[in-house]
């Protein structure tokens, strides 16, 4: 008899890739979801149409943009394999990995730029652990900021997509 779950996570943490510090300033932080590492094959209906019904594998990438032209300047920080791609499961992610990291650099968890795709969930959940403020305040304090009536965001974490 095979037996089967509503849902499916396996957290990786690497912090022997943060032992080095890394200045603020050049302090980058990929973050990126594989489309459908294993298809959940379909003699499992009950997961079909709803949230669990492919398994993701999720990455963070440390970069320290002062070394972008040697191989040795990014270093895979954190991997989250779930078949949950919701905002509760990747903000409980981020807060290990920004617990950890404040732990082992005796540092806040600050990024000069944080990239990602513009997933609403990536969003969401980067914007609540790691900054700590809601969308709608992320939003008027970069809206405030392009008109001049703030001059920088106090290592407030910037989130932006890849070209």
């Amino acid at each position: 008899m095979l037996a089967t779950a509503t849902s499916f996570e396996a957290t990786i943490k690497k912090s022997n890739g943060m032992k080095k510090k890394t200045p603020y300033e050049n302090r980058y932080l990929h973050i990126d979801a594989t489309g459908s590492l294993v298809k959940i094959p379909l003699r499992f209906p009950e997961n079909h149409g709803t949230a669990y019904n492919r398994i993701l594998n999720h990455y963070l990438i440390l970069k320290n943009s002062s070394l972008m032209h040697l191989k040795q300047s990014s270093v895979k920080v954190g991997e989250l394999i779930t078949s949950r791609h919701d905002v509760r499961q990747l903000k409980s992610f981020l807060n290990d990995y920004k617990f950890d990291y404040k732990k082992l650099m005796s540092d806040q968890c600050h990024f000069r730029l944080i990239i990602i795709d513009y997933s609403w969930v990536l969003i969401h959940s980067i914007l609540r652990s790691i900054n700590e403020v809601s969308v709608i305040d992320y939003a008027n304090r970069i809206f405030r900021l392009a008109n001049g009536v703030l001059s920088e965001l106090n290592r407030q974490n910037f989130i932006n997509r890849p070209i």
